[in-house]
């Protein structure tokens, strides 16, 4: 019998929920577990069977596909289909944050004539709570300045863009809970359409109209998990019309390009970051693409705002 399978496997990997337990003896209980976080598709592929690769993206805005496409498809040459213009009425949503934005941040360069581009908002002095128990990691500071935008876009157009057209996701399960406790404040209460807050786990295959994703990270706490390219390809991409990201844009160190006392900071940040299991299991990962992203961002695009 044929066999079709589908899916992506740069998106996230299968979730191996026992992969770390042991029984009372100290046996793993599940011996495979290594094994099953490897896809079917990727099995596959890896024994040499044939892929056909769909190369026309059909949903996303112009340009929106961009820092997913050079950043972790650079070996696919992705084009932009019919559907992607961003004169269309799908996209207005798009085309009303690019104003809102560019009204209110001057100094943000616009998107190049014919495409929307991602905006990052760099808050300042945020703190990162660390729960001692899950080493999930939280930011009320960062929420606080996610909801206040989100609540001054839709304030500004009058009745055209409805709360629901917009998804907040966070790597964390701890900001989650954050998010949706900030949420039920009177201040907010005409986001009340709004769907709930997602994890990025959660929301892997679900797309929104715009999609604003709070990374909770600092300079302080690190990176995290925010480093794995799994979930910053599902982070990038689960937008249709417009990409939000809320965080610190300093989470790996300063930026090349950035100037200080009239000199360039080249070379300033790192690539790699230790970080620390549930288990306290300390590990080192690789903040290449996410580094990468940020730059460019931030010297290439010149699309952060500073608060």
């Amino acid at each position: 019998m044929p066999c079709v399978l589908a899916g992506d496997v740069r998106q996230l990997p299968p979730a191996v929920m026992a992969l770390d337990e042991k029984d009372s003896q100290g046996n793993a209980i599940n011996r495979l577990g290594r094994d099953a976080k490897i896809s079917p598709l990727k099995f596959f592929q890896g024994l040499g069977m044939p892929v056909y690769r769909l190369q026309t993206q059909l949903r996303m805005a112009h340009g929106l596909f961009d820092l997913s496409k050079r950043f972790v498809y650079p070996d696919v040459d992705c084009t932009y289909g019919p559907g992607c213009s961003i004169e269309l009425d799908a996209h207005r949503i798009g085309r009303n944050l690019e104003s809102f934005v560019l009204g209110k941040h001057p100094q943000l360069n616009a998107a190049p004539t014919g495409s929307l581009q991602p905006i990052f908002i760099h808050c300042s002095n945020s703190y990162c709570h660390v729960d001692p128990m899950t080493k999930s990691k939280s930011n009320r500071d960062q929420v606080v300045v996610a909801l206040d935008f989100i609540l001054d876009f839709i304030s500004s157009t009058a009745g055209r863009v409805e709360p629901s057209q917009i998804t907040i996701i966070t790597p964390y399960t701890a900001n989650m809970h954050v998010i949706e406790e900030i949420r039920k404040g009177m201040k907010y209460a005409t986001l009340a359409s709004m769907k709930p807050a997602k994890t990025v786990h959660s929301f892997q295959g679900q797309e929104s109209d715009i999609v604003v994703a709070i990374m909770a990270t600092t300079k302080q706490s690190g990176p995290g998990m925010t480093t794995d390219e799994h979930q910053l390809n599902v982070i990038l991409s689960r937008h249709r019309s417009g990409l939000i990201i809320v965080g610190d844009i300093y989470v790996t160190g300063r930026l090349g390009g950035e100037r200080n006392n009239g000199r360039r900071q080249d070379q300033a940040g790192r690539d790699k970051f230790q970080v620390r299991g549930a288990n306290g299991e300390a590990s080192w990962v690789s903040a290449t693409v996410l580094r990468s992203v940020y730059q460019n961002l931030w010297e290439k695009k010149k699309r952060v705002i500073m608060i």
